[in-house]
């Protein structure tokens, strides 16, 4: 019974993949998949909603599979801006949404993050005003990314002095109506805030 099917990968925030579909179980590890872990053994011949997290690298993360007994399927799956997921399925014939709360358990190296990012008005329609803190002068890059990961914009790419100083977004007219992530890179620090567009 070691099938299984995938619908849906998408870019994690942190530029890593998350990856849906059903399966019976995960192949043991082996020469080709060293970090694959045993998840699930299918039993009664149903199919599990599957959801496996890698790093940007492929690096295997973590994986579920939801057994319900029947057919049970994970057709697409996307990020919030909260750092969890929602995935959307069918469970035998009926459609089926569930919502993951955040990654717990990450560790931390080293203090947190002492640069600040600001946005507003938030919810905007045209003109994002986006405040940030640096604890000395370095480069910034702030990039914009859609929900799935991808990039829709460089905002800011450039040397900041130390202290606080603002930047505006003006979107893309092409870009449309949605939840948005900034993602501020400092050096070492990063800071990641949610925004949304209205047109």
């Amino acid at each position: 019974m070691d099938i299984h099917e995938g619908f849906c990968v998408r870019r994690t925030m942190d530029s890593g993949y998350i990856f849906s579909g059903w399966t019976g179980y995960w192949m043991e590890p082996g020469p080709n998949n060293p970090n694959a872990q045993v998840l699930q053994v299918e039993t009664d011949n149903t199919q599990d909603a599957w959801l496996v997290r890698y790093s940007e690298e492929g690096e295997y993360l973590w994986g579920i599979a939801e057994e319900r007994g029947v057919d049970y399927h994970y057709y697409s799956v996307v990020q919030l801006p909260d750092g969890g997921y929602v995935a959307g399925g069918c469970w035998t014939d009926n459609g089926y949404l569930v919502r993951y709360a955040p990654e717990t358990g990450i560790e931390v190296s080293g203090p947190l993050s002492a640069v600040s990012l600001e946005v507003s008005p938030n919810p905007f329609s045209s003109t994002l005003s986006i405040a940030l803190s640096l604890p000395e002068a370095t480069e910034v890059c702030i990039t914009a990314f859609d929900l799935n990961g991808r990039i829709v914009d460089t905002v800011e790419n450039g040397f900041h002095q130390q202290g606080a100083s603002t930047v505006e977004w003006v979107p893309s007219s092409s870009l449309s109506s949605g939840c948005y992530l900034l993602n501020l890179e400092a050096g070492d620090e990063s800071a990641t805030v949610n925004c949304v567009l209205i047109r």
